[in-house]
């Protein structure tokens, strides 16, 4: 991709107003306290808890250097500069900066004074710092998979694996939705590589599900083996205890945080392979996040629901790229508006928390 005039003036707006919102949620709360007095757990590492909390420690580490503060608001940052040059591949720079700040439109009609953010599917997040992270290197994995499944380009295969090694150390979370598409897709494959011998192929294809799933095995027992928390079945539990245990609400947000994606699709004539991988990763996602929580005190946490951020900004983008396909002038006219509609409500949204800010210090 050449950057291009517009692309280095939308990048350098991105990195200030990236910069500020940083500095807003970092500096102005107490989430990073507990580095300053916890710098001597260092001594207790070791790979399993290195690789399952990998942010953690990377910023354990830097805070005995710089106040991690410093550190988190630059990798806000760069995170979001890469974000936008993963947008970037699909979109143009007016839009791909636009999508930096999309949130569901719920915010804009409430409903009986349940959340605009807990219970619907948001595709941006800023007060998660490891999401925001993950993030931009889930679209990368994403984007080079469609490459590599369209073109069997090496290359673009060496970048899944590193991908997929970068998102799981960020976060895992995208990885639940997108393995099992990804594990199936490349098992489908093993024949006609054992038929042509392409062993060296075969076992690249299959690594990063390899990799995954023992990075993700470390993050399980870095994170549950301590404190004895597991995972449990409970179908719509959080989803339900958001939305005042209302179905009705429930459909309501689902159907607002994807009124685009629906309408774009309905009216596209046809539907590319990117299009459809998105949607089957989403509901892979969707069910993961529906079906399963973590039990004891963190049952309602919700950390299990952190993939449908990727999913659904991936999605969103996708169907971006999917509306200027669109020949019909109204139905284009009306689906720029819905996004219109979604950038105001993440304008909205960025406001509302520098407000809480803002209320918290007084």
């Amino acid at each position: 991709m050449i950057i291009s005039k517009k692309d280095k003036f939308y990048l350098v707006l991105l990195s200030i107003l990236i910069a500020i919102i940083g500095y807003c949620i970092f500096w102005y709360s107490d989430n990073f306290a507990y580095f300053g007095d916890g710098l001597g757990s260092l001594s207790n590492i070791n790979i399993i808890t290195l690789l399952g909390q990998f942010v953690y420690y990377l910023l354990l580490l830097l805070g005995k250097l710089v106040n991690p503060r410093i550190i988190a608001t630059l990798l806000y940052v760069v995170c979001s500069i890469i974000k936008y040059y993963g947008t970037r591949k699909i979109l143009d720079p007016r839009t791909s900066f636009l999508m930096q700040f999309i949130f569901p439109i719920t915010i804009l009609f409430p409903l009986f004074g349940t959340s605009a953010y807990l219970g619907a599917f948001t595709p941006t997040v800023w007060h998660n710092l490891t999401t925001m992270l993950s993030v931009p290197f889930a679209i990368l994995l994403f984007y080079y998979t469609i490459v590599y499944l369209k073109s069997s380009e090496i290359k673009a295969l060496v970048l899944i694996n590193i991908f997929a090694i970068v998102t799981n150390l960020m976060k895992p979370s995208y990885l639940f939705a997108f393995l099992p598409v990804y594990g199936i897709l490349m098992l489908s494959r093993v024949p006609q590589n054992f038929k042509n011998k392409n062993f060296k192929i075969m076992i690249l294809e299959l690594l990063p599900g390899a990799t995954s799933l023992l990075l993700i095995l470390f993050n399980f027992l870095s994170n549950f083996s301590s404190d004895g928390n597991s995972i449990a079945l409970e179908p719509f539990y959080l989803y339900m205890a958001w939305n005042n245990n209302s179905i009705i609400i429930f459909i309501y947000k689902l159907l607002l945080s994807l009124s685009l994606p629906i309408y774009v699709y309905r009216c596209s004539k046809q539907h590319s392979l990117e299009t459809k991988l998105a949607w089957i990763v989403w509901f892979v996602g969707f069910a993961i996040a529906c079906l399963f929580v973590e039990s004891g005190d963190r049952r309602g946490h919700g950390n299990l629901t952190w993939q449908m951020i990727p999913c659904t900004y991936i999605l969103i983008m996708y169907s971006m790229r999917d509306l200027k396909h669109i020949h019909h002038k109204y139905s284009k006219i009306f689906g720029s508006i819905l996004f219109g509609l979604y950038v105001l409500s993440g304008f909205i949204y960025v406001i509302s928390l520098f407000i809480g800010i803002i209320d918290t210090l007084r």
